[in-house]
């Protein structure tokens, strides 16, 4: 049993593989998988799925499945740490709580993290960051310019 998994989650992922088994071999074709992966529930981003069944053939096994099932999880897992993490990061930020950091604050605090950025390249990161040209940068546009590197 795959360590991390429940018993009734490897049934269900099990069924599920079996439904799109359709000359019941124990495999599945790979062009298969973005169907059955959104059957069990899970979503998964297309260069990532690629990249994880880059390593198997035509075909994937169950065992293989979990495989790669396992990374999917594990990497929304990481994105919901990360995105906790920048989170917590623009709070530390926006010092008042009122959801903003001014964009002149956003420049000091580059400023303080790399003394070597230019003015013009505090410009173009602040442009990234402040996407809507309100001169404030909300959470959302935090975060999205943060996915972005």
């Amino acid at each position: 049993m795959e360590e991390n998994l429940s018993t009734q989650q490897v049934t269900l992922w099990h069924d599920a593989f079996n439904n799109f088994d359709y000359n019941s071999t124990g495999s599945i074709e790979c062009c298969d998988l973005p169907n059955l992966i959104k059957a069990v529930g899970q979503s998964y981003d297309e260069e990532d799925l690629a990249e994880y069944t880059r390593e198997f053939g035509v075909c994937l096994s169950f065992a293989e499945f979990l495989i790669i099932i396992r990374k999917i999880i594990k990497d929304r897992e990481e994105e919901k740490i990360n995105k906790k993490e920048l989170k917590d990061a623009f709070k530390c930020y926006d010092k008042d709580g009122n959801g903003h950091i001014r964009a002149s604050d956003f420049r000091e605090i580059l400023r303080n993290l790399d003394g070597s950025q230019t003015e013009e390249e505090l410009d173009d990161l602040i442009a990234e960051f402040d996407s809507d040209r309100s001169g404030t940068i909300d959470l959302e546009e935090f975060l999205n310019a943060m996915a972005k590197k």
